[in-house]
């Protein structure tokens, strides 16, 4: 399934100074499902489901040091992180509020990382936050899909 949102994400991607990738947007939208389709661009890919990988919370409470953090990360799930050649997603990130402060470290520590934060329940969860990182995160909304996209996906492209 073709989404226009991917050339979005593939544009970000060979930005030089690319910031963390804050992926919003409602609930069934297929946010997961681009983001690992980006996945496949990249020699390592890591995705991080705090709802389904709740042990992942524990690298977030001693300090958020990303190198720490990526160094546990990459232990636990047995692939590097990498910058440059790796994507880490954190998914479901609403259920870590730790995890949300961190990114803003890892734009300043591991600039070379692709760091993307999605959540469907995100935004509530950004509103208990003090400080998340402006200037340092992009925040990009996903949006359902578009009946273009629906013409592509039923392979009635020419409609459009």
């Amino acid at each position: 399934m073709k989404r226009t949102i991917l050339r979005t994400l593939i544009t970000w991607k060979t930005e030089e100074n690319h910031k963390v990738l804050r992926l919003r947007g409602a609930c069934q939208v297929g946010k997961t499902y681009i983001v690992r389709e980006l996945g496949k661009q990249f020699e390592h890919f890591v995705e991080v489901n705090f709802e389904k990988n709740s042990d992942v919370e524990y690298f977030f409470e001693q300090n958020l040091d990303p190198v720490r953090i990526c160094t546990n990360i990459s232990a636990y799930f047995g692939i590097p992180v990498t910058e440059g050649k790796t994507l880490l997603f954190f998914d479901e990130i609403q259920s870590c509020p730790k995890a949300i402060q961190s990114l803003r470290f890892f734009y300043e520590s591991l600039p070379g990382l692709y760091v993307i934060a999605a959540g469907s329940l995100l935004e509530f969860a950004l509103e208990e936050i003090t400080s998340w990182g402006v200037g340092r995160i992009r925040s990009l909304y996903m949006y359902p899909m578009s009946f273009d996209e629906f013409l592509m996906a039923n392979n009635d492209g020419s409609l459009i």
